[in-house]
C-alpha cells in the first residue's frame, strides 16, 4: 500500500516535529532549574505536601543533611500517612526536631509517628507499642490508653512543655482592628435569614 503524503500532512508533521523539539527543551530547562534549587545553599524550607514529592525528597537525600526542624509536626501523628512516611524518610539525618502545640490529641497513638521520626528507637515496633499502651473497643478501635505513666516518662526527655501562663509574657497584645462593610441587599437579606 502506497500512501502519499499531501502539503497538509507534511506540514502536520514539521509542526509536530517543532512542538516536540519545544517540548524536549522545556522539559530540560524544568529538570535545571529544578536541580539548581539544590545547589550552594545551607537552609532548604519546604512545606509537608512538597516533601511527599519523591524527586524532592532524593534531592534532599543528595545534599547530606545535618538537620530537620519538623514544625507543626502533629501533621505526621498518622505513621501510615504519605506525609509521615515521606518525612520518616530522613531518620539517618543526625539532628532531627519537631515542634507542636498539639503533639497527642486524643489518640495516645499520635505520639508513635512523631517520635519514629524525632527517635525511632523510642518506639522500634508499631505493634508493641500499640499493645502496650493502647487500649481497644469492638472492630479494632482505640478507645483510651494504658500505662499512661510508663507512656509519660519514655516521652518526658524529648518534650518541653510550656503552659500558657508562662508564655502569655512573651506574646504580643492582642489588638482588635474592627472593619465595615458594606452589603448589598441580597447579602442583607441572608443575614437576616440566617440571624432568624
Amino acid at each position: 500500500v502506497v500512501k502519499l503524503l499531501t502539503d497538509d500532512s507534511l506540514s502536520a508533521i514539521k509542526e509536530i516535529e517543532v512542538l516536540t523539539k519545544e517540548i524536549d527543551k522545556l522539559q530540560e530547562e524544568a529538570k535545571q532549574t529544578f536541580s539548581a534549587q539544590f545547589e550552594d545553599a545551607d537552609l532548604y524550607i519546604a512545606n509537608y505536601e512538597t516533601l511527599r514529592d519523591s524527586a524532592v525528597r532524593k534531592a534532599l537525600h543528595k545534599r547530606d543533611l545535618s538537620f530537620v526542624f519538623a514544625d507543626e509536626c502533629h501533621y505526621i501523628k498518622n505513621a501510615s500517612s504519605v506525609r509521615a512516611k515521606a518525612l520518616c524518610e530522613f531518620v539517618d539525618v543526625p539532628m532531627r526536631f519537631g515542634a507542636t502545640a498539639t503533639p497527642i490529641q486524643k489518640n495516645p497513638e499520635d505520639a508513635y509517628s512523631i517520635m519514629k521520626f524525632i527517635r525511632p528507637s523510642v518506639f522500634p515496633s508499631h505493634s508493641a507499642f500499640c499493645s502496650r499502651y493502647l487500649k481497644y473497643s469492638g472492630y479494632g478501635i482505640v478507645s483510651g490508653s494504658r500505662n499512661e505513666k510508663e507512656l509519660r516518662n519514655k516521652l518526658s526527655p524529648f518534650m518541653i512543655i510550656r503552659t500558657k501562663e508562662e508564655i502569655a509574657s512573651n506574646l504580643p497584645d492582642v489588638v482588635a482592628i474592627t472593619r465595615y462593610c458594606t452589603m448589598d441587599p441580597k447579602q442583607i437579606g441572608m443575614t437576616e435569614q440566617i440571624l432568624r
